[in-house]
């Protein structure tokens, strides 16, 4: 079974990227490390276990981006942002870069990258870490094979 990589492949990974990283950390103060670092509320066992929950949901997310887009595609991914960002600058549509302006792009710049990253399956388990089949389920080769 082939699956192919449509926009709203693309829409629905990337929404669920951002929600990850903005449940993490964003600007308005309600996210997971605003949650964290409030000691009044005591619910250790609790931070603790979405703290791990936030974890898995990161080591699937950039195992399945690097098993895609690899360092060099990750690399040209940040380049492509850095003109862009570089352009927006250059002609106005960004008046100041503040640290609030490039801390929004970079959590608005991950999800995109992760969520542009593989057309699999969110998981990413379309390619075991068995070396014995040399390729996945759908016949594509695996990386590192």
């Amino acid at each position: 079974m082939s699956e192919t990589f449509t926009f709203l492949r693309f829409i629905s990974r990337w929404l669920v990227a951002l929600f990850l990283v903005m449940a993490t950390y964003n600007l308005s103060g309600y996210s997971y490390f605003h949650w964290l670092i409030d000691t009044s509320s005591g619910q250790w066992l609790s931070k603790i276990l979405l703290g791990l929950v936030l974890g898995i949901c990161y080591a699937t997310y950039i195992l399945a981006t690097f098993r895609s887009l690899g360092i060099y595609g990750i690399l040209i991914w940040a380049a492509l942002f850095i003109c862009l960002t570089w352009l927006a600058v250059d002609i106005g549509f960004i008046e100041r870069l503040t640290a609030g302006t490039v801390a929004t792009m970079a959590l608005v710049v991950l999800p995109t990258c992760s969520g542009s990253a593989s057309p699999g399956p969110i998981s990413g388990a379309g390619c075991q870490a068995s070396r014995t089949p040399t390729t996945s389920p759908c016949n594509a080769p695996c990386r590192g094979s």
